[in-house]
């Protein structure tokens, strides 16, 4: 918690990802819908990140000194995703966070990105089922429909963005 007693929702964010994941989340965890909690945006450093969307937005706060994170929620995005998957800077720092975080969550692909950190080991989790490789186009192999919660241990892993809130509100 902050020294303000607010809970921190920290989202990781990285050139193509998009930004309604983040930026709506921020909107939910702001303290005139939610009080109590307090959001930032991360990176390794504080240049400008570009959204899938053309955006670009400035991280409030970067890796090397990210404070308390006790939400951590990590975007999805478009084909860079992949990209991140393979960057130990980015990697080591979702893994990092998420193992501090009383709650570690993604939305859309951002799913592959806790999975490449080791987050989602031993645990069933789904995402956005088109994402390329995982698109078979075979109905019969089509991957389940979105998981909203999965246990693990101390750590509660969340797909559903509003299923991530009201669990989150309902626990401060």
């Amino acid at each position: 918690m902050s020294p303000k007693g607010s809970w921190i929702v920290g989202f990781p964010i990285y050139s193509g990802c998009t930004l309604l994941d983040f930026a709506g989340a921020t909107q939910i965890f702001s303290p005139w819908v939610a009080a109590g909690f307090e959001s930032v945006w991360l990176a390794p450093s504080r240049d400008p990140v570009r959204t899938t969307e053309g955006v670009q937005v400035l991280p409030s706060r970067c890796f090397d000194d990210p404070g308390v994170i006790d939400v951590l929620f990590v975007p999805g995005g478009g084909k860079d995703v992949g990209k991140v998957m393979q960057d130990p800077v980015y990697v080591d720092f979702v893994r990092r966070a998420g193992q501090a975080a009383h709650f570690a969550g993604a939305v859309c692909t951002g799913a592959f990105i806790l999975a490449a950190a080791g987050l989602l080991d031993d645990c069933e989790a789904t995402t956005y089922w088109s994402q390329p490789p995982f698109d078979s186009g075979d109905p019969a192999t089509a991957p389940p429909e979105v998981t909203t919660a999965v246990h693990a241990g101390q750590q509660q892993f969340i797909a559903s963005i509003r299923k991530a809130t009201l669990e989150v509100i309902g626990r401060s």
